[in-house]
């Protein structure tokens, strides 16, 4: 009976392991869409809303190419750590791929997903981050994009891409800026 639940134990820690960024510990791609998908399905039945946050660092190649790889994982990290401590239990982050990180957010309408987003970059800039020369380095500064769902689109597909160019918006208009939904 040990081994039994010894093997269950391991089973569901190498599930949970495969479901995560192994860097930043947040829902890796894959499962980030799944979890969106069960997130949305459940505002649908319930008539409330979804906001999804597109994340992304602005000019983090520089940070890697200047002061190494270590420093840009440890600025992944952060963000990571900034982002769960202004979201709640049942919201969710992902990492989209490189440094964008996908945040979606159930029972949040546009104007609270705005907020959210402004407290991360706030707190984002104000991050210290040191380096082995005990050489300060300047924080980074993120854009991000909003959509709402179903207010915007009832398609999770089109909820992803339309958060994303609004993310591209606040890039354009020069980074570190945040492009939200607009409001009804």
């Amino acid at each position: 009976a040990a081994l039994a639940l010894d093997n269950t134990y391991h089973h569901a820690q190498v599930q949970e392991q495969a479901r995560l960024d192994s860097l930043t510990g947040v829902y890796n791609h894959g499962y980030f869409i799944q979890t969106l998908q069960e997130q949305t399905k459940n505002c649908r039945e319930q008539n409330q809303p979804l906001s999804l946050i597109m994340l992304d660092i602005d000019h983090f190649k520089q940070y890697n190419d200047t002061y190494g790889h270590l420093v840009g994982d440890e600025i992944l990290v952060k963000l990571c750590e900034i982002i769960r401590e202004h979201i709640k239990k049942n919201d969710a982050v992902g990492r989209w791929g490189g440094e964008e990180f996908s945040i979606s957010l159930p029972n949040t309408a546009s104007q609270q997903a705005l907020q959210i987003a402004q407290r991360i970059r706030k707190t984002m800039a104000a991050v210290k981050i040191g380096n082995d020369h005990s050489r300060s380095i300047p924080a980074p500064t993120i854009s991000m994009g909003i959509a709402i769902f179903p207010e915007e689109t009832n398609e999770i597909m089109k909820l992803i891409d339309l958060a994303d160019k609004r993310l591209y918006i606040a890039k354009e208009r020069g980074r570190d800026q945040i492009e939200p939904a607009p409001t009804p």
